[in-house]
């Protein structure tokens, strides 16, 4: 019986040599490999496809912002035939598909923010020059954001639309990127929570870079705007403690302002440009300044003077009284891109005109298959639903 077995199973090993067969939930995950890779196919197919007309897209986008820039210098006028006028393709194929045996999943931990905070910020100026910012009550320092706004002439409407923005329409004056600030029912602060996702910093959330360049040209500016010497006039209108600490101040100012202008020597490329002023704000001095933010007769002068740069751009490119919603997307997007934007002509071609693809998918929300009035209409709607909160 023994032998006759054996000979059976050499009988079937002759018959089906080379064969294996494999249990049924084998073969069912055979069957979901191959299913994979068909779908895994088919999606990079379809990318690629996709993939190709967005390039196509792009190229016409930079054809004809070529075409806008050449007749500007030639100082022909544009017309609407000069922009895109549909929006960028959306992808609207298959999904990436899932691996049905994906392995084990290992949760990445979030590593530690390195940006500051204000902690950090005030310990940076208090390192390298002995200066605590002047902390106050919130009161106070929208009294003198709200004087330095009144200096520029910048309208109530402006000021308050760009808070509601800018802060989520909560502040505090100390408030960084990131930062979830929870009110009571009388509006007192209770709680903050978060960690920074920026150096943006203040009611205008200046970057760290944005409060170096400000401060720099500033320097460079009339003598009787200079925030140093504004300080000192101030001071000598003032007596006692208050004069002496304005007066401190002052000196303070003047430097900062040396020590910026050694370390932006010591920084190779182009001076005063934009990138010297990144470079020099992740350092231990640009946090420094940047700290100048936070003190209630400093602070208001770096923020207010930003905001009148914004605007006065627009006005030497004929756009007045600006609304704050329009001040917001030059803001966004830099002052020469969005004085172009809000040409009469550009404001109903989409966005894509004007910002990179990566832009637009960083702030999908406002700029995302929108054209420049549907952006400027967004913006709106949000500084309106910010304005009802409680800062």
């Amino acid at each position: 019986m023994r032998y006759l077995t054996t000979l059976v199973l050499m009988f079937a090993l002759a018959t089906f040599g080379g064969v294996s067969f494999s249990t049924p939930s084998e073969a069912a995950t055979q069957a979901q490999l191959n299913a994979y890779k068909r779908d895994l196919a088919a999606y990079r197919a379809a990318r690629a496809q996709f993939a190709s007309k967005e390039k196509a897209y792009w190229a016409e986008i930079s054809r004809k912002k070529q075409i806008r820039a050449d007749r500007r210098r030639a100082g022909k006028s544009i017309k609407r035939k000069h922009y895109v006028l549909s929006q960028p393709p959306k992808y609207a194929g298959p999904k990436r598909p899932r691996h049905p045996d994906p392995g084990p999943i290992v949760k990445k931990k979030r590593k530690p923010s390195t940006l500051p905070n204000a902690k950090k910020l005030r310990a940076s100026i208090k390192d390298l020059y002995g200066f605590n910012p002047q902390g106050s009550a919130e009161r106070d320092f929208k009294k003198a954001y709200a004087r330095e706004a009144k200096l520029y002439g910048i309208s109530a409407e402006q000021v308050i639309g760009v808070y509601a923005l800018e802060t989520g329409g909560k502040g505090p004056f100390d408030l960084v990127s990131g930062e979830a600030i929870q009110r009571n029912k009388k509006c007192k602060l209770v709680k903050r929570g978060g960690r920074p996702l920026s150096t943006a910093l203040g009611y205008f959330q200046l970057l760290n870079a944005n409060t170096s360049s400000t401060v720099a040209v500033n320097a460079r500016g009339p003598k009787e705007k200079r925030f140093a010497n504004r300080l000192r006039a101030q001071a000598a209108r003032e007596d006692g403690k208050r004069r002496k600490e304005l007066r401190a101040k002052a000196d303070l100012m003047d430097r900062v302002v040396k020590d910026m202008k050694k370390a932006i020597s010591r920084i190779g490329g182009k001076k005063n440009n934009w990138s010297e002023y990144r470079k020099l704000g992740k350092t231990k001095l640009g946090y420094a300044v940047h700290a100048l933010n936070l003190d209630v007769d400093i602070g208001p002068m770096i923020q207010m003077a930003k905001l009148a740069v914004v605007r006065d751009y627009a006005r030497k490119k004929g756009l007045r009284n600006l609304s704050s919603d329009r001040l917001e997307l030059m803001n966004l997007v830099g002052y020469p891109r969005g004085a172009l934007m809000l040409e009469a002509v550009g404001l109903d071609v989409p966005t894509a005109n004007f910002v990179k693809a990566n832009e637009i998918a960083a702030n999908y929300r406002v700029l995302g298959d929108k054209t420049v009035e549907g952006s400027i209409a967004k913006i709106r709607r949000v500084i309106d639903l910010r304005k009802k909160e409680c800062g």
